[in-house]
């Protein structure tokens, strides 16, 4: 049996029943999740560095690749999904049309229970202690579920920086993007540096500048 953690907004004024929160239940993860289908599996071999359609992994990267074909699943900021990696338990929420690798499973959420809070519910649950799939484990966690409303209290207040995140992740994919194709034209010189005024900080100026105590002899 799991513990509830007594930190959640208005705990002070809410009476303990047997060590759980009055109002709250007891659940199996199986009774707040849907499994969804796998649709195509890609591999590696099939995937580019750049495309319209992401593909999952269950590595520990953000993604496998790319492939400009349909996407296999839909997931948007109102309709997210999670990911779970059987063997790694890696979870990942999903907010934007992808595909799968193999061994990824996704799911949503059922008996409306909002699907951020659940990503967060279930997202320390299991961990990887051997190679072995990890679902069924998964599923079999017993938790705490608080009432609906404030279940949309936490939902409504993670949103934000959920969407931060998603623009920091897509800020940080451009410049990867920018620094390879401008790294081979560096390196071939077909990119010139020379006029580029370029500010380098008070340590750096003091390490490139000439050393005055050099002297040169007739």
């Amino acid at each position: 049996m799991v513990r509830a953690h007594a930190l959640f907004p208005g705990h002070e004024k809410v009476k303990f029943v047997k060590g759980v929160p009055e109002g709250w239940e007891v659940k199996r993860v199986s009774e707040i999740v849907e499994r969804k289908r796998f649709g195509r599996i890609y591999r590696e071999s099939e995937l580019f560095s750049e495309g319209s359609i992401v593909v999952i992994d269950q590595s520990k990267k953000a993604y496998l690749g790319f492939h400009e074909g349909k996407s296999e699943h839909l997931a948007s900021i109102k309709k997210p999904l999670i990911l779970f990696g059987d063997h790694s338990c890696k979870i990942q929420l999903m907010i934007e049309p992808f595909s799968l690798a193999e061994n990824v499973i996704p799911f949503s959420s059922k008996n409306c229970i909002p699907i951020l809070f659940l990503f967060h519910l279930v997202s320390s649950l299991v961990e990887t202690s051997e190679y072995k799939r990890h679902w069924t484990e998964l599923i079999n966690k017993q938790v705490f579920v608080p009432s609906y409303s404030l279940q949309q209290k936490f939902n409504e207040t993670i949103r934000s920086t959920m969407l931060m995140n998603r623009k920091l992740k897509e800020t940080i994919m451009n410049l990867a993007k920018s620094r390879n194709a401008l790294l081979p034209r560096l390196i071939s010189g077909k990119l010139s540096v020379e006029n580029l005024d370029i500010q380098f900080p008070p340590s750096m100026k003091e390490d490139i500048a000439p050393d005055k105590t050099e002297t040169t002899h007739a």
